[in-house]
């Protein structure tokens, strides 16, 4: 295999980044606003507080699988805040979770599923 030229930058915006597999399967996407969910090829709008950024993660299928997300907002002299760690059971929704949600100081857990 020959060598490629490989890029350098002392610094780089963008707004989303595709990570893929040399076949084109992507497997992390880091974006300054997540993407809805799709399952089983079915687009899930998410329901969030606040517009959130992160990592999301992708199986070797290009099933989302977790990730690592973040948001806040300061609007009308009040505040909301969302961030979480999830991991996903295989072509599914959450399995494990850490997160926390704050809106204007009351702290609220996640559902019980």
């Amino acid at each position: 295999m020959a060598d490629q030229a490989k890029a350098r930058f002392t610094e780089i915006s963008v707004e989303r980044i595709n990570v893929r597999n040399p076949d084109g399967t992507v497997r992390l996407v880091i974006s300054h606003q997540v993407p809805d969910a799709e399952i089983n090829g079915k687009i899930y709008p998410r329901s969030l507080i606040v517009p959130q950024a992160g990592l999301i993660f992708f199986n070797n299928e290009g099933f989302e699988c977790g990730g690592l997300v973040f948001g806040g907002k300061w609007e009308d002299g009040k505040h909301a805040a969302s961030s979480g760690l999830v991991f996903d059971r295989y072509n599914q929704q959450d399995i494990v979770s850490i997160d926390y949600t704050d809106i204007n100081g009351r702290h609220t857990l996640p559902p019980q599923q």
